[in-house]
């Protein structure tokens, strides 16, 4: 971090952070269901790709479109602003803006999964 340069994972990390912190005061049902997303996502998207895994997740069904919606407000892409503007770039995308895209997406659903597992997790594993 030198010259005062902050890369690009610690900023993806910290809008993560906040989304999920978003979530810790939410009730119990709404953050069960955010990490069982964050925690399934990453998974749909390696096995299926990231347009068919924003297709599914669009589907207005258990808060899904919400999870999304925090992964387009972190990634801070001009025009993806939600879950549905964010499954339309996937569709839209040529081949090499497809695999930038789909880079992108993991690395923030990675970030989602660790502070969900973190910190809204509420089983007491020890």
């Amino acid at each position: 971090m030198c010259n005062g340069i902050i890369p690009r994972d610690n900023i993806l990390a910290e809008r993560a952070f906040e989304r999920v912190q978003a979530m810790v005061n939410a009730g119990q049902e709404a953050k069960e269901q955010y990490l069982r997303n964050a925690e399934g996502f990453p998974s749909l998207v390696h096995i299926n790709g990231l347009a068919q895994a924003t297709s599914f997740f669009t589907i207005d069904k258990e808060d899904r479109p919400h999870y999304l919606t925090d992964i387009a407000i972190v990634l801070n892409m001009e025009g993806v602003t939600d879950a549905r503007s964010l499954h339309k770039r996937a569709l839209a995308a040529n081949v090499e803006e497809y695999m930038h895209l789909t880079r992108d997406v993991m690395i923030v659903a990675g970030w989602l999964k660790r502070y969900a597992q973190a910190y809204l997790r509420t089983d007491d594993v020890t």
